[in-house]
């Protein structure tokens, strides 16, 4: 989406503003925030990274070796270890990556939960004390994940 630099700014207030507006008529309580992408959450001791870009395909993109399809390999395995052991959600070479706030992409120290909203399969695995989960495409299969943060559980 956009121009398809990273990190991504906040959607403009002139954009959202009626969407508020809607939102704030139906519940005058509700907060609502238009963040950034990738974004990170503080709830209480948890740290959570929620990233929107489609990671395994520039991966695949940017691979000297293309995977073996008949490989019992799975590629969102290697997509999680990947960016885990690189500590970054960018790990392919880009130019379209905004060196000033490069620090927004880093995975240092590793968040609790790493959120990806990749259109790729719904996956969800544990690598090096952190869960990375992927909901899958909504707009294919309108599926989405719960997340409990009390118990550390994910649902899909």
């Amino acid at each position: 989406g956009g121009s398809g630099i990273l990190p991504r700014a906040p959607i403009p207030s002139c954009f959202s503003k009626h969407l508020s507006d809607k939102i704030l008529a139906v519940n005058a309580d509700a907060r609502i925030t238009f963040t950034t992408n990738p974004t990170r959450i503080m709830f209480y001791s948890q740290t959570l990274v929620f990233f929107r870009e489609n990671l395994l395909q520039k991966m695949l993109q940017h691979s000297v070796i293309s995977p073996d399809e008949d490989s019992e390999t799975d590629l969102t395995e290697q997509l999680v270890r990947t960016i885990i052991e690189q500590s970054h959600l960018c790990p392919y070479p880009t130019r379209n990556l905004f060196s000033t706030y490069d620090s927004a992409l880093r995975l240092y120290p590793l968040p609790h939960k790493v959120i990806l909203a990749d259109k790729c399969r719904e996956f969800l695995h544990d690598y090096a004390d952190c869960g990375v989960v992927n909901p899958g495409s909504f707009e294919e299969d309108f599926g989405f994940i719960v997340y409990r943060p009390a118990t550390q559980e994910t649902e899909f």
